[in-house]
């Protein structure tokens, strides 16, 4: 499977009806094992029984279309939990009306086998950001760092320009 959008979600943010950079955003950890990708899927009910843990998005950037955000936080993995995908979604506080956004599951680490801790997730630095709703480009994923090291350095210059990496 390849990173890929929600029919439904794409249309939300194409439309301005969710705004990355003004509406709660979440992403959710999943396990493939429990949860098989269909672009028709609409709410994070679809996701429930799958995810492993979560994290709200901060400090959003929206440019024409291309997303991105500081450093995401997902906390409330347990250990030997194996998170195989992230799925970003329009948090409401309502499994039953929260619009799921986009799959990646081609993130250099991926699966990744939980010790515990909590995991940190820094976005594609590059054009398309995360992700550009609007082109449909998906920015390129630099890999996973273990966060026994030093944090990643957000200010660092990216690989090519183009990404970061997730540490967990």
């Amino acid at each position: 499977m390849a990173d890929s959008f929600y029919t439904a979600g794409r249309a939300l943010l194409q439309a301005a009806t969710i705004s990355w950079a003004s509406d709660t955003i979440g992403v959710a950890l999943v396990s493939a094992v429990a949860y098989q990708f269909d672009p028709a899927h609409l709410f994070y009910t679809s996701i429930e029984e799958a995810a492993l843990a979560f994290g709200i998005v901060p400090g959003a950037t929206d440019v024409a279309g291309s997303v991105n955000s500081d450093p995401i936080t997902i906390l409330g993995i347990e250990s030997d939990q194996a998170g195989h995908a992230l799925v970003f979604y329009h948090e409401t506080f309502d499994s039953a009306t929260s619009e799921l956004l986009s799959y990646h599951d081609t993130t250099i680490g991926l699966p990744v086998a939980s010790d515990g801790t909590a995991m940190q997730l820094v976005l594609p630095h590059g054009p398309e950001g995360l992700f550009n709703y609007i082109s449909g480009v998906f920015g390129l994923w630099e890999g996973v760092r273990n966060s026994f090291g030093p944090p990643p350095n957000p200010a660092a210059p990216c690989s090519g320009g183009v990404s970061r990496y997730l540490a967990f």
